[in-house]
């Protein structure tokens, strides 16, 4: 019953903060201003809300273990990840929005904290088939995806906060499924939390959460992925957080073959995105989000699916996936930017 009571105060605890940011941020000017490029919308918008869900979830994690009354190693690593980690990429994410952080330099403040994950706190990836060092380059480059990728969708209103609730609660289902309880209690928080922020930012956003809030998102969902058992049922299962990260995975990979195809920069931010060419071929912006928290849902239920069925069938899934991946490239690709 206390952790029912303790989701909806996250949901009304973050609304309240988002409502108090909206007008802080706009006495203080801490706004994001459109260029005419990348950034199209229509007046200038606050930024940084992210600290509304970031700050909210924080505090009830901590809350929550603090109570609890059997605390293993595991629980107590992923704790401390979410916690620190957290806190970091937070400081990071604030400074990016309002000083614009070169990429490189943000990618080695990344990895910084991605090394802290992996060797210090010893959350990884832990393939049986591969040996110690493979498994922790494939988290290096894992968490630089999954932390970079919220960033990626964070294109339109509503459609960056509204896809991570969606992912969240993938994140706590997998977790009653896999007796990872505690790791499905701090996702459900964080998806109530969001909620509380996406009231404000869905449809003309009163507030952005600007990168403080995408990399947060980003680091948080690669710590779950890494803290979940997918193979109970069938070896396949590792490919699992691939699909519960759909949305914004496919994104990132879609935009890095564009760019590397076109010669630009992969770091470098350009109109390469899915729901930018959607956008460019006559949907309109509710129609594209709601179609993406569609897709994700799609892909959240797949992935609950997987983890319970034979190898065969989930072989079956992937492929699947991969087939209508790949026409559905190809398809955006003859919009003209």
């Amino acid at each position: 019953m206390i952790y029912i009571i303790i989701s909806i105060l996250n949901f009304f605890i973050s609304l309240i903060l988002t409502n108090i940011f909206i007008k802080t941020f706009y006495k203080y000017r801490i706004l994001d201003i459109p260029d005419d490029k990348l950034k199209t919308h229509k007046k200038p918008v606050p930024t940084i809300g992210g600290l509304s869900f970031i700050i909210t979830f924080l505090v009830t994690i901590i809350y929550l273990f603090i109570n609890l009354k059997l605390k293993d190693e595991r629980t107590t690593n992923y704790f401390n990840a979410l916690l620190y980690s957290g806190i970091y990429i937070t400081i990071i994410g604030i400074i990016d929005d309002i000083k614009h952080l070169k990429a490189i330099t943000k990618l080695i403040l990344e990895l910084v904290i991605i090394f802290v994950i992996i060797i210090k706190i010893d959350i990884r990836m832990r393939l049986v088939m591969f040996p110690y060092w493979l498994n922790i380059v494939l988290s290096i480059f894992w968490l630089i995806g999954v932390i970079n990728s919220i960033n990626i969708i964070d294109i339109m209103d509503g459609l960056a906060a509204g896809v991570s609730v969606i992912i969240a609660i993938t994140f706590s289902l997998l977790g009653i499924l896999s007796d990872n309880y505690f790791l499905s209690i701090t996702a459900i928080f964080l998806a109530l939390s969001l909620l509380g922020f996406l009231t404000y930012n869905y449809r003309d956003a009163k507030i952005y959460m600007g990168n403080t809030g995408s990399l947060f998102l980003g680091v948080v969902f690669g710590i779950m992925s890494l803290e979940m058992s997918y193979t109970k049922v069938n070896d396949l299962g590792f490919f699992i957080p691939l699909l519960i990260l759909g949305i914004p995975l496919y994104d990132t990979i879609y935009v890095i073959i564009l760019r590397f195809s076109q010669g630009k920069s992969i770091l470098l931010g350009s109109p390469d995105h899915l729901g930018l060419r959607m956008l460019k071929s006559g949907m309109d912006k509710n129609t594209i989000v709601n179609l993406f928290y569609l897709l994700e849902t799609g892909f959240g239920l797949l992935a609950l699916c997987i983890v319970q069925v034979n190898r065969f069938t989930a072989l079956g899934i992937y492929l699947f996936l991969i087939i209508v991946s790949f026409y559905i490239g190809y398809i955006l690709n003859k919009v003209k930017m």
